[in-house]
């Protein structure tokens, strides 16, 4: 599942049995197609597995922070995906 808002993924996830099949990747695609100028992302610092993902995809650190910021109050990081990087 991905929601995908004007410049930001608002939420991707795919279902943990369902992890490593491609699917997460193809969003991502589908992401980068209908998002051409670059997006943002948020994710849970301590989410390790989706960290080495969206790095893996070309998704850059841009800031992290202290939970401040999320209903969750966990630490989080902001990437980006910008074209051409």
């Amino acid at each position: 599942m991905m929601v995908l808002g004007d410049a930001s993924i608002d939420q991707l996830y795919v279902r943990p049995g369902w992890q490593g099949r491609g699917i997460g990747s193809r969003l991502l695609a589908l992401a980068t197609e209908r998002r051409p100028g670059g997006f943002e992302l948020f994710a849970f610092q301590v989410n390790e597995v989706a960290r080495r993902f969206y790095e893996r995809h070309g998704l850059t650190v841009v800031d992290m922070n202290d939970g401040a910021r999320n209903e969750e109050g966990e630490p989080d990081v902001l990437y980006r995906w910008t074209p051409g990087v």
